[in-house]
C-alpha cells in the first residue's frame, strides 16, 4: 500500500490526524512512500533516508512524541557524521512547520551536542523514503550515542577548569537522556562564562530534586516537553544568566 500526500494541501493538524488514523497504523514502515513524514505519527525505530540537494541523511526515530532522532549523515553541518537530535520541523519560505519533513522544503534539526541551541538547516529535500532494518537502526542509535558522549567530553574539557570537570560531569549525568544532558551542560557552560558556575551548580541540584528526580529517565530535563521547556527558561532567570539567543 502506497500513498503520496502533499503537505501543503492540508493543514498540519489534519495531515497528522489523517496519517495516524488512516495510514501510519496500517502500513509497515518498509512499505511507506511519501512526499512528507510527520515524526510524531511514526513508530520508534522507524528509519528514513532523506536526500537533499547536497547531502544524505539516515534518520532513526528514537522518540516520536518528542521528535527525537538518531542521525547519520555526510553533511558538513554535522562534523562527526553522527548525532542525537531533535527534529524541529520543515522550513518553507521562512516558516517552520513543526515536527515534519517534506519534499521541497528544508529540515530544521537541533543537535543535542550543540549547547548553543542553534539549529542545522538542511538544503532542500528532494527525496524521502523508508529504509533499513531494526538491526541497522539499533546500530546507528548506538553509534550516535557514543558520538554524543564523546562530544560532551570535548565540551567539558573546553569549557571548564580541570578542578570543576568531574563535578560538572556528575551533574549532567543526573539526566538519563541526551536532551536533558545537553541543557544541563549548556546552562553550566553559560554560567561559567558569566562567573556564576558555583551558584548555577547549587541551583541545578535544587531543580533536580524538585522537578526531575521523580521523572522517568527518558523525560527528565528534556525540553521537548512543555513543562521542562518552561523550567529551563525559569532556571536561566533564577540563575541570572542570559539564555542562548
Amino acid at each position: 500500500m502506497y500513498f503520496s500526500i502533499a503537505v501543503c494541501s492540508l493543514s498540519l493538524k489534519y495531515f497528522r490526524k489523517l496519517l495516524k488514523e488512516n495510514f501510519m497504523n496500517q502500513v509497515p514502515a518498509s512499505a511507506r512512500v511519501a512526499d512528507s513524514v510527520v515524526i510524531d505519527a511514526t513508530r520508534e525505530n522507524d528509519m528514513f533516508e532523506i536526500v537533499t540537494k547536497g547531502s544524505k541523511y539516515l534518520i532513526v526515530v528514537t522518540d516520536p512524541a518528542r521528535r527525537n532522532i538518531a542521525l547519520l549523515t555526510d553533511s558538513e553541518s554535522v562534523p562527526s557524521g553522527l548525532a542525537l537530535c531533535r527534529l524541529m520541523g520543515t522550513v518553507v519560505g521562512g516558516t517552520l512547520a513543526t515536527g515534519c519533513i517534506a519534499i521541497g522544503s528544508r529540515m530544521s534539526i537541533q543537535d543535542n551536542a550543540d549547547i548553543t541551541g542553534s539549529c542545522i538547516i538542511s538544503q532542500t529535500v528532494t527525496d524521502i523514503r523508508p529504509t533499513g532494518s531494526p538491526l541497522q537502526a539499533a546500530h546507528i542509535i548506538a553509534k550516535a550515542r557514543r558520538s554524543f558522549t564523546e562530544e560532551v567530553e570535548k565540551i567539558i574539557a573546553k569549557e571548564f577548569a580541570a578542578d570543576n570537570r568531574e563535578t560538572v560531569r556528575k551533574m549532567i549525568n543526573h539526566f538519563g537522556n541526551a536532551a536533558g544532558k545537553s541543557m544541563a551542560l549548556g546552562v553550566l557552560a553559560r554560567a561559567n562564562k558569566h562567573g556564576k558556575l558555583r551558584e548555577a551548580m547549587e541551583l541545578l541540584e535544587k531543580y533536580w530534586a524538585r522537578f526531575w528526580e521523580i521523572e522517568f529517565t527518558e523525560v527528565a530535563g528534556d525540553p521537548g516537553t512543555p513543562a521542562n521547556e518552561a523550567r529551563w527558561q525559569m532556571f536561566y532567570v533564577d540563575a541570572g544568566v542570559p539564555p542562548p539567543m
